[in-house]
């Protein structure tokens, strides 16, 4: 596992060769995960310090930082 990762998962790929080829993904059963304590708090993410952000690939070069919490209600 890379030093600075902050989280990661192990995953067994399923076969879905149709879903692969209609919607180009894959999907996969989570055989193993772990992440740092700083940001994964009582089973609950918390990314209150801006230096542990994580970032998110959204597609076509297009990218998203975590950060900002909002609570529904």
């Amino acid at each position: 596992v890379e030093e600075k990762c902050l989280a990661w998962m192990e995953c067994r790929l399923l076969p879905a060769t149709s879903a692969q080829q209609k919607y180009d993904t894959l999907f996969g059963e989570v055989v193993s995960a772990a992440a740092d304590a700083r940001v994964f708090v009582e089973g609950r993410w918390q990314f209150d310090d801006d230096k542990l952000n994580t970032l998110h690939h959204l597609g076509a070069g297009t990218f998203v930082t975590s950060g900002k919490r909002v609570t529904a209600g």
